[in-house]
């Protein structure tokens, strides 16, 4: 969701001319969808939509830090570290998707700068409390009266909150939706931020997987807390 943000910010809705914005209906790091949608991929949280995302920052100042370099921001002072063994990581299934993609003309860039931009988001590496901080952000989505660009920021906030609803958990986004409610993003390492719009930002993190690649005892752990408080954007629970 960062850098799906980022590039909202630098080039609007011009993102939704390559990648979409529906949900999948495959796993995550599927290459069958590409196939079928001819490289463009349904949404910018799979790994070929994130890949496309990339492939449009690294044109951007930061190139294939801009991800890095935003999260930092976020943190008032604290340190984002890269983790080395991510880095080392070779890709070679993101690399081919890669090619798929730039073979039907929806990646312009050199692969091997999207690849370093993509590795280098996916190892940056922080705490429940750091991943919570590095999403206050999103948090902001009213739409302020007579301030045009802070009204251009919330209706960001809005379709990437939008996004993370419905396409958040990967295919197993449906049913994250009606147990906890709130706009969400999962990661395959365990970890997932939540988002309370206008009260909070919600870490979790618990490395064993359900089989679409989610935090199991993280989601349930999200279920309890949106059951305590009623920050389900659909309501609160009914007793």
């Amino acid at each position: 969701m960062f850098a799906f943000n980022l590039a909202l910010r630098e080039f609007g809705d011009a993102v939704f001319d390559r990648v979409g914005r529906e949900p999948s209906g495959d796993p995550f790091n599927s290459m069958i969808d590409l196939e079928r949608t001819h490289g463009v991929p349904r949404n910018p949280f799979i790994n070929a939509g994130a890949l496309v995302v990339v492939d449009m920052l690294v044109a951007t100042p930061h190139g294939e830090d801009a991800v890095v370099a935003f999260v930092r921001d976020q943190f008032d002072g604290r340190d984002a570290p890269l983790d080395q063994a991510v880095l080392n990581e070779n890709g070679d299934l993101n690399r081919a998707m890669l090619s798929f993609m730039k073979h039907h003309g929806n990646v312009v860039g050199a692969l091997d700068r999207i690849m370093d931009g993509y590795v280098r988001q996916c190892a940056i590496s922080v705490d429940c409390s750091g991943l919570a901080l590095a999403g206050r952000f999103l948090t902001r989505t009213r739409l302020p009266l007579g301030d045009d660009a802070a009204a251009e920021r919330a209706r960001r906030m809005r379709t990437v909150l939008a996004l993370m609803m419905t396409c958040g958990h990967y295919d197993g986004s449906g049913d994250f939706a009606v147990r906890v409610g709130l706009p969400s993003k999962s990661g395959v390492g365990g970890g997932i931020l939540s988002i309370a719009p206008e009260r909070a930002a919600i870490a979790v993190w618990s490395p064993n997987l359900d089989q679409h690649g989610n935090s199991i005892l993280g989601v349930r752990a999200l279920e309890m807390l949106v059951a305590r408080t009623g920050w389900s954007v659909f309501g609160p629970a009914i007793a």
